[in-house]
């Protein structure tokens, strides 16, 4: 009986310590502690792939890209009527915080798919922020700065 419960104790400690992958569902995210609202969430494959896509995007537009795992997250811009900033983010569950590793400014759209230009990190991140074109220069945004999602 001991042993049923230490290994209940050791599984609980197990979870606690591991990253709580998505999906959630954050309101704002703040960078370098300036606060945006977030228009729209993407937390599935079929909401990936479909991004910002056939969408409308204005300078108050932001979506953010949950994925369940850190791993290096390629994007393209196919179908998409604007030019983006896309900034990848890697973020701490455990602490509540993360930073941004990568950013791709003034992100091209294109719209024939043998012909887009693939974004790559090349770094390990779970969230990618879309922005419309600009928004990083606009807010001073760069590589290392802090980021809070709520």
């Amino acid at each position: 009986m001991l042993s049923i419960f230490v290994i209940g104790v050791l599984f609980s400690l197990l979870l606690l310590t591991t990253q709580n992958y998505g999906p959630h569902i954050y309101e704002t995210i703040t960078i370098n502690s300036k606060t945006f609202n977030i228009t729209a969430l993407a937390l599935n494959e079929s909401q990936w792939q479909k991004g910002l896509m056939n969408a409308t995007v204005t300078n108050s537009t932001l979506i953010l890209f949950e994925f369940n795992q850190t791993a290096d997250w390629p994007f393209w811009m196919y179908n998409t009527y604007t030019n983006l900033d896309m900034l990848w983010i890697n973020y701490s569950y455990s602490s509540g915080s993360g930073n941004v590793i990568y950013i791709v400014k003034n992100a091209t759209s294109c719209f024939v798919a043998s012909k887009c230009q693939i974004y790559d990190p090349h770094n390990a991140a779970n969230f990618v922020l879309e922005a419309k074109a600009g928004f990083a220069n606009r807010n001073n945004i760069g590589v290392g700065n802090s980021v809070v999602l709520r």
